[in-house]
């Protein structure tokens, strides 16, 4: 779809639903060739934009470029201060990019998130990797339960770490950096449960999934009458979630919070 068209859709959902931001994300967004167009016109509508990017086309001449065009902030993802590592668990070569990329955001002042996805192979690595990002600028890490969704599925057992070890790590990171810089965890591990679901999925082609994982979906947003998208938001806001279960098939996030909803 056109940045026009996706703007009409961002406009609608915004009738329905108070965004807190708006994710730009893939795929690889960088790719998209109405990028600036669709910041601009985000930023115009009044929308906190953040770029989810895995850093590889995230030139210097293409931050200032999206900056000027009304971009918030950047989110960054990073799974080991380790090259091998990193370059293993994305399946790419693509460390060095990504570890420029992050330098670029943090010293060009926008607001930087590194996302941390945590499994069995990086968990060693997790505060050496928080200690460097905290040494870059970055403002912000997550540290993100490993989604176990396409290929992770067959490499599981290698993958997936034992949950009381995420939070001994995790509680490391913050006794390293978490003084000076913040630190989140998502979903979250502990702390109260919250039944809802408040993730509004636009794929490229204008219909409406739980997630970018999912592979279903609801049908598109400007076929959608407005009584749907209430009815929607009043589901998902009160956790009523269970007539959505058959659009979430890959989507681990929504399976949790399904659960939480039932207990």
């Amino acid at each position: 779809m056109s940045s026009a068209e996706l703007l009409q859709i961002a406009t609608r959902l915004s009738s329905q639903v108070d965004f807190e931001y708006v994710a730009l994300s893939g795929g690889e967004p960088l790719m998209y060739e109405g990028l600036d167009e669709l910041i601009g016109g985000l930023a115009k509508l009044g929308h906190w934009t953040v770029l989810t990017t895995n850093g590889t086309m995230l030139t210097a001449t293409r931050l200032r470029e999206l900056r000027e065009a009304g971009l918030s902030s950047v989110q960054v993802s990073l799974t080991s201060i380790r090259e091998r590592v990193h370059n293993e668990l994305t399946r790419s070569h693509s460390w060095k990019s990504t570890i420029a990329a992050i330098a670029r955001s943090a010293v060009s002042g926008l607001p930087t998130t590194v996302v941390v996805t945590a499994t069995a192979v990086n968990l060693p690595d997790l505060v050496a990797t928080a200690s460097f990002l905290r040494d870059s600028g970055v403002h912000r890490v997550v540290i993100s339960r490993l989604q176990l969704s396409g290929s992770a599925i067959d490499n599981a057992d290698r993958l997936d770490a034992d949950k009381l070890e995420v939070l001994a790590a995790i509680d490391a990171v913050i006794a390293e950096v978490g003084a000076e810089m913040r630190v989140d965890i998502s979903p979250p591990l502990v702390g109260p449960r919250d039944s809802g679901w408040h993730r509004w999925a636009v794929a490229p082609d204008g219909v409406l999934k739980l997630c970018n994982m999912a592979s279903s979906h609801l049908g598109e947003v400007t076929s959608m009458p407005d009584e749907t998208l209430a009815r929607i938001k009043n589901d998902w806001s009160v956790g009523n979630l269970a007539p959505y279960g058959s659009f979430a098939d890959t989507c681990g996030c929504f399976a949790r919070r399904m659960e939480a909803a039932r207990s």
